[in-house]
């Protein structure tokens, strides 16, 4: 017999969020032989730029081992054209506005290296079985104020919640609930270049919690993950921690983040960690809300789901994460050289500011993988309605998970000139920084295990 998890999202969008016919009888519908589990498309595009899906990477290249630097499944690729300011109007109908943008405001210096289109997305078979076994797996009804996400399958298992989305809110809770590969540890580095290029390298050390015991269950209550995240670098600063618990449905939970004051030694709860709130570290180029591209709270905007469409975008980052951060960093955005863009399917997601709701970013455009369901750009307008920043992941396959997610987020600011760039940045032959290995309790995630931390 299913067993029904029931979690609570605030909901955006249109005034009543009707229930979705997801189910007949109470019995799920088989997945389309058309799609693949998670609901992208098997086929490839009518023009053969981008193939049909193979089930992505299942096999870790010839002389990788667990722990290693990720070594290139692709190593062989050369780029098939190259994207510049002048040539950039022949594939203006693959070209997000955001990456017109940069073309416009880096025309001497920023490009963008368009590769073999390779789907390399991949997950666990237990994951892809529990998204098949109970696609569609959720439904969604109630209204704006009070949508219910209702999960099925087994005693609360899940993949994923909305492979055929039918709303924008739908689609971006895809990107919110994926697998990351359940838990891990990582090294996280950043860097804030200023204007004249100089910056210094910052390093936070990261955790987190996802499912339970890597299998399709969520965590107790209404949490998708725990994380927590402590400052190596800068000295002034090291020490410094925050613990967040990514919540379904953030209104009624906004206390669950807590920061360690390493000045202090203390910790308190903050709930200011949310929204538009400046990222540490991150100078003012970057909010809370933009970490994975986009987490936590959705209420404050009305999602639409404008349909799948064929972009060229970063994908398969390895060069990138593989490159001495020396030559990576450069003083306006990454250096080209090392970037890689495919053209893929991606589903189109705009948000817009609800009335009465205040943020800096009051429209916003997000690009979604059809294959996993990362975010692979994000486009935020001002108050003006001008395109205000412009945000770019680039992802790998991380096949030893495996999981497909980001490896560096970048977040460029048009007016100022500058980025912030965040992820296993410029790391040369040294080891993977993430370990999904790494044994975590759940214990590990309080606010007094955040305590005890600070204080070794």
């Amino acid at each position: 017999m299913s067993v029904f998890t029931k979690l609570t999202l605030r909901a955006l969008g249109v005034a009543t969020i009707s229930s979705l016919v997801l189910m007949a009888g109470g019995v799920a519908t088989a997945q389309s032989p058309e799609q693949t589990p998670v609901g992208a498309i098997h086929a490839g595009s009518s023009d053969g730029v981008i193939p049909a899906y193979n089930g992505g990477i299942w096999e870790v290249p010839l002389g990788y081992a667990r722990g290693d630097a990720y070594i290139s499944p692709f190593s062989d690729d050369r780029p098939i054209f190259t994207i510049t300011s002048s040539n950039a109007s022949q594939y203006s109908s693959h070209l997000t506005p955001g990456l017109a943008a940069l073309l416009n405001r880096y025309p001497t210096s920023f490009s963008v290296p368009v590769y073999p289109t390779r789907r390399s997305a991949s997950f666990p078979q237990w994951y892809m079985d529990a998204s098949e076994s109970s696609t569609p797996s959720a439904s969604m009804s109630g209204t704006d104020q009070n949508a219910v996400i209702q999960f099925s399958g087994g005693e609360g298992v899940i993949g994923i919640p909305f492979p055929n989305p039918t709303s924008g809110l739908e689609a971006i809770s895809n990107h919110r609930m994926r697998y990351r590969g359940g838990s891990a540890t990582a090294t996280i580095q950043q860097v804030a270049p200023q204007a004249s290029g100089d910056y210094t390298m910052m390093e936070t050390d990261l955790a987190y919690t996802s499912f339970i015991a890597d299998t399709p269950v969520l965590l107790e209550g209404n949490i998708i993950r725990k994380y927590k995240e402590r400052v190596r670098t800068p000295a002034r600063i090291a020490g410094t921690s925050i613990l967040v618990y990514d919540m379904v449905d953030h209104v009624a939970n906004s206390q669950m983040n807590w920061t360690y004051s390493a000045g202090q030694r203390r910790v308190r709860r903050s709930p200011e960690l949310v929204y538009d709130a400046p990222l540490e570290l991150a100078d003012g180029l970057a909010t809370y809300d933009m970490l994975d591209m986009f987490q936590g709270d959705t209420s404050r905007y009305e999602w639409t789901l404008e349909g799948r469409q064929e972009y060229i975008l970063p994908y398969n980052a390895y060069d990138l994460i593989n490159a001495d951060y020396r030559n990576v960093v450069y003083r306006a955005h990454l250096n080209p050289e090392y970037t890689r863009f495919e053209r893929h399917r991606v589903w189109v997601v705009k948000a817009e500011l609800r009335d009465g709701m205040a943020h800096t970013y009051p429209s916003r455009t997000f690009y979604l993988d059809e294959d996993s369901w990362q975010i692979l750009a994000a486009e935020h307008y001002d108050a003006n309605g001008q395109l205000a920043v412009v945000s770019l992941a680039f992802p790998i396959n991380f096949y030893d998970a495996p999981t497909f997610m980001s490896a560096v987020d970048v977040h460029h600011n048009l007016s100022s000139g500058r980025y912030f760039a965040r992820g296993f940045l410029g790391r040369g032959e040294r080891d993977a920084s993430i370990d999904f290995d790494a044994v975590l309790e759940q214990h590990e995630f309080t606010p007094q295990a955040l305590r005890r931390e600070g204080r070794r």
